[in-house]
């Protein structure tokens, strides 16, 4: 009975990797294998029989030890020069990138090369992937000039780092001994050798970086105990910013030499079948998701990601569920009959995720325009895409064949297609920042070309972008579209792109901080930009204001946005004669929809006041802001005083004096 639900070969570790000759024959001994055949327990698989350090007979195991762990120091190393001191450094973003990338990359895979090949040829491959890490970093450090931070390039370490990965397990596979593989193919396209490669991978790093951790652990905790008896660790660390990076680096290196030793007890197979064992509940979740989209409504999931990202990595979870059932080949896929029929089931499924992102990036870009980060996952919804329906093609046109086989194919050649579509976007044919120039000058243009003015959909950091977010070429376009407004007379657009300028952060420009921001100043402005009414009132007079500058600003830019059935803020002058000599200024704010009263006291000060509001119509659950600027417009207002003097207008009692009640819901 228990045969029925075995979803795979009864085995141990699938491959010992380990040189067991020393055995003698009469320790050897015979199983039968499933189909009848005789194998031998103690003769490690063909998929890794000459990996690893016995490829090369002449490095100990404690040399391999000493080399990862140097290797590892040295990637930190580079990592801290790299990131830390290369900003000092008077070269240019293209000669950064291209020496940063090629030592990095060259370190890198050394250091991933370094035990399943033995060490000429990992040192062989390591340069010729610095060579081509240069290449492509050089390329891309070419979109930047110097006043670029890394933060604004740094899509391109995370592009060429999955370009790398990607290739590691093709090199690994290809280069021991070379030629043909068993089955008479080439051993870089060998399916079952990839498949055992990559999670390898996956498996060694994820130690070697839980090994890190408990060293920084250890290192903390001495670090508190050494201090107690006058040595400080800590002070040690602090004034030499590299021996971090170093250290971390050492535990790093030395992690993945023993997990690379120890591969006869540490193997993928046990999360190839935690892997699997998740399927039926991925399938689940991906179909009532493809099944409630249509009538769903939420724009962010609980966990802060957007609808494009959620999809995309629930879409590479189902991707590695199936992966994970189907195995290396059919020897090691899942026998279980409910397995497969889902693996053919959630394999079909996945071009409707695909449909879903690709339709929510296209939302996106739609209303506000490209930007580097939007062309990267438009490019990684376009890969998902190609997965998807390679995968539900595999499935139903080898339905009644191999279609395991078919689905392993694709896993194959997509890592390719992928890692050259990674390359070419750190290349001018795609260039993601050029892209986002051009879409954001086109709706920059847009907007303040036309006779009303910009819309709540336009980015208001849009121009400050150009200046600092993408490269050259946006400021290329942030010159063109000054040119432009001249040409056209565009005092607004002039205005903002002065403005752009000369703010000091994003957060400034978007909030309206020019220059040396003041309370004073920002308060002038809000009053100067919002209507008044009555409309016979005099703006009020202040000296000063006990209210946050970041507050300030935030009801600026709320009120700078632009609707097309009226303001988006009004101000209401209450009659001070009503308030025993207390003037009161309420302002209506429509998005986020907020009534504030501010008291401005004998000093001229403005100071926040907590009002009361009350929803006078029967049943009324809320009210909106619109109808309240609407009523303010038109006059539809009266004062009385129920429970001290208050304002009535549209549905709700507005009372400064008091700072308890009932609040309504307040609605745009």
């Amino acid at each position: 009975m228990l045969g029925n639900v075995h979803d795979g070969p009864d085995h141990g570790a699938r491959d010992t990797g380990e040189d067991e000759s020393a055995m003698g024959d009469s320790e050897m001994t015979t199983t039968p294998a499933k189909n009848g055949a005789q194998i031998n327990p103690a003769a490690p698989s063909d998929a890794r029989q000459d990996f690893g350090p016995d490829g090369g007979a002449s490095q100990s195991p404690v040399i391999w030890r000493i080399v990862l762990t140097v290797l590892g120091g040295a990637l930190g190393y580079v990592t801290f020069l790299v990131g830390v001191v290369f900003e000092d450094f008077a070269l240019l973003p293209q000669a950064q990138w291209a020496l940063g990338s090629a030592l990095v990359g060259g370190v890198s895979m050394a250091l991933v090369l370094g035990g399943p090949l033995p060490l000429r040829r990992a040192a062989l491959f390591a340069v010729l992937a610095a060579a081509v890490a240069a290449v492509l970093g050089g390329l891309y450090g070419g979109r930047f000039a110097a006043q670029d931070s890394f933060q604004t390039s740094g899509f391109g370490a995370l592009i060429l780092a999955a370009c790398l990965l990607i290739f590691a397990p093709f090199v690994m596979a290809g280069a021991p001994r070379g030629g043909m593989s068993e089955n008479g193919g080439a051993r870089w396209r060998d399916y079952a050798r990839l498949f055992d490669l990559s999670w390898e991978m996956v498996v060694r790093a994820a130690a070697a970086v839980l090994f890190t951790g408990l060293f920084w652990v250890l290192l903390m905790v001495a670090g508190g105990l050494l201090e107690t008896v006058g040595i400080r660790l800590g002070r040690l660390l602090r004034a030499y910013d590299w021996l971090g990076f170093v250290l971390s680096g050492l535990a790093f290196g030395l992690a993945m030499a023993v997990v690379h030793e120890m591969r006869s007890y540490i193997t993928p197979y046990l999360f190839v079948r935690f892997a699997r064992m998740m399927l039926p509940l991925v399938l689940m979740v991906t179909g009532l998701y493809v099944v409630a989209f249509p009538f769903s409504t939420a724009e962010q999931s609980t966990f802060g990601l957007s609808p494009v990202l959620s999809v995309l990595v629930m879409g590479a979870i189902a991707m590695t569920v199936i992966s994970a059932a189907v195995d290396r080949d059919d020897a090691e896929a899942t026998q279980s009959r409910f397995l497969r029929m889902a693996t053919r089931i959630q394999a079909v499924i996945l071009p409707a995720l695909a449909v879903i992102a690709l339709y929510a990036i296209w939302l996106r870009v739609a209303q506000y325009g490209w930007t580097p980060s939007r062309v990267m996952v438009a490019l990684t919804c376009a890969l998902a895409a190609g997965y998807a329906a390679s995968y539900a093609g595999a499935v139903l046109l080898g339905f009644h064949s191999n279609w395991a086989a078919w689905l392993r194919r694709v896993n194959l050649y997509m890592a390719l297609v992928a890692a050259a579509m990674l390359s070419l976007s750190l290349t001018p044919l795609l260039n993601a920042q050029a892209i986002s120039a051009r879409s954001q000058s086109a709706r920059i243009v847009a907007a303040y070309s036309d006779a009303t003015p910009q819309t709540p959909q336009t980015p208001q950091g849009a121009l400050y972008d150009l200046k600092t977010g993408y490269g050259k070429a946006g400021r290329r376009a942030l010159a063109g579209l000054e040119q432009y407004a001249e040409v056209q007379e565009l005092a607004g657009l002039q205005e903002d792109i002065a403005r752009a300028r000369s703010a000091k952060s994003r957060r400034a420009f978007v909030n309206g901080q020019f220059g040396e921001p003041t309370t004073a100043g920002a308060l002038t402005e809000l009053f100067q930009a919002m209507p008044i009414y009555p409309e016979a009132q005099g703006r009020p007079d202040h000296t000063g204001t006990n209210v946050p500058l970041g507050t300030l600003n935030h009801w600026l830019r709320s009120c700078r946005a632009r609707f097309e059935d009226g303001p988006a803020c009004a101000m209401l002058m209450l009659d001070a004669q009503a308030y025993a000599g207390r003037q009161f200024v309420v302002l209506l704010i429509r998005r986020p929809a907020q009534v504030i009263t501010l008291e401005i006291n004998e000093e001229g000060t403005v100071m926040q006041n907590g009002a009361t509001l009350r929803a006078t119509s029967a049943g009324e659950t809320g009210v909106k802001i619109a109808d309240l600027i609407a009523a303010a417009r038109d006059g539809d207002l009266r004062l009385d005083t129920p429970s001290g003097p208050s304002v009535f207008m549209g549905g709700l009692e507005i009372n400064p004096r008091l700072s308890r009640g009932l609040r309504p819901r307040l609605f745009e």
